[in-house]
């Protein structure tokens, strides 16, 4: 009798792993691509091997050509084209582990598909706020095949770890899921998606070209409403206005020529409403500080300063130029004026047509301050 009730014991407690699910029979998701062609929307999944997900030791991604599965799904809405992927999925799909979407520029473009995505993910239990957002030019399923160099598992690419870049190159702010739900609702505000394309021909593996993800600017999205895309070169004011820039990189021009280089961190911005009547205008402080990267004319400081100070005053104002073509208000300046004067904001109803104008910076003033110049001290005499 004690024989038979201890079996029962061992055959009740062994039962309890019969409907285990093994980790590794699962698809994890870990990136997700928005397209919107021919009236549908299409889903693109970039899917990994468990191994090529899990985190080495030293911290680097597993050394060897992590296989890259993309899945693709069609239907009317974000939901019924994931569920379309469904019908030919050989596992269970995980969307736990989602690092980062991509939307196409036709995608934005099209009403409602941003906020119809954005609901459905904010719905859903597995996903979470912690998810990078981009735009893309390049076609998803190209740019998800792209992978970073060194062999490293693409779970470690730059569109799932984009902060260490962008302390090192401060060129477009990152942005994720929560920070664009805080921007979609908050007054003046809009919100500005970094834009992730691929590049084919700047790295090579042996002999081979390697594509690989970069930077291509901006787009700027006005609560549902597309506000245009922008390169790099169109968008090198708004580092300047940010107040998180890390590092930022300064080439100096002289007789057409490159002159001397430096880099720069951490702008103080102050930018001040002015209002008369239904007229608003801002201006707009900035200060700098600097180290000196490249002076091989051995260039006196105050040269230095007065050349950078110049040359951001325009950067920024060539930026705010760029997006008045589009009504694109990239700086926020309707956002400052709701912060700093509610009622002035809500009187001229600035959220309900375009006001943006030419003149609508009044003033810009640069103060730029060179503390450095690398392993060199700079001699602050030789600005006298």
């Amino acid at each position: 009798m004690r024989r038979f009730m201890l079996m029962i014991l061992m055959v009740s407690v062994l039962s309890g792993c019969w409907d285990l699910k093994q980790l590794e029979h699962a698809i994890y998701v870990t990136g997700l691509g928005i397209d919107y062609k021919d009236d549908k929307m299409h889903i693109y999944i970039r899917s990994l091997p468990l191994e090529n997900v899990g985190k080495s030791e030293g911290g680097s991604g597993k050394k060897q050509d992590a296989p890259v599965w993309i899945g693709h799904g069609v239907g009317d809405s974000f939901d019924s084209a994931t569920d379309n992927i469904y019908f030919t999925s050989q596992q269970r799909i995980s969307w736990s582990h989602i690092g980062h979407i991509v939307f196409t520029e036709d995608a934005l473009k099209r009403d409602r598909v941003i906020d119809d995505v954005v609901d459905v993910l904010n719905r859903f239990a597995e996903t979470r706020s912690a998810i990078w957002l981009y735009g893309t030019q390049s076609e998803v399923d190209e740019l998800f095949n792209s992978k970073p160099i060194l062999d490293l598992s693409p779970y470690y690419a730059k569109e799932n770890n984009p902060n260490n870049v962008y302390k090192q190159f401060s060129i477009a702010k990152p942005k994720s899921l929560r920070q664009y739900l805080i921007e979609r609702y908050e007054p003046g505000k809009m919100a500005e998606f970094p834009v992730l394309n691929t590049n084919q021909n700047q790295w090579s593996k042996r002999e081979e070209n390697h594509p690989i993800q970069e930077w291509g600017g901006l787009m700027i999205m006005d609560k549902a409403r597309f506000k245009g895309a922008y390169s790099i070169k169109d968008i090198k004011g708004l580092r300047w206005i940010e107040k998180s820039t890390k590092r930022a990189p300064l080439y100096l021009y002289k007789d057409e020529s490159v002159y001397a280089s430096i880099v720069a961190d951490s702008p103080k911005v102050n930018i001040k409403p002015v209002v008369k009547g239904s007229n608003v205008q801002f201006n707009i402080e900035v200060e700098v500080s600097g180290t000196i990267i490249e002076n091989p004319q051995k260039a006196k400081v105050k040269e230095l300063e007065q050349l950078s100070t110049e040359k951001i005053k325009k950067q920024i104002r060539n930026t705010y130029l760029k997006g008045l073509e589009n009504q694109a208000d990239i700086y926020d300046l309707g956002y400052r004026l709701y912060k700093k004067k509610p009622k002035e904001f809500k009187r001229l109803k600035l959220s309900q047509g375009d006001w943006l104008k030419e003149d609508t910076i009044k003033d810009i003033k640069v103060g730029v301050t060179l503390e450095s110049g690398g392993k060199l001290k700079v001699d602050r005499m030789k600005k006298k």
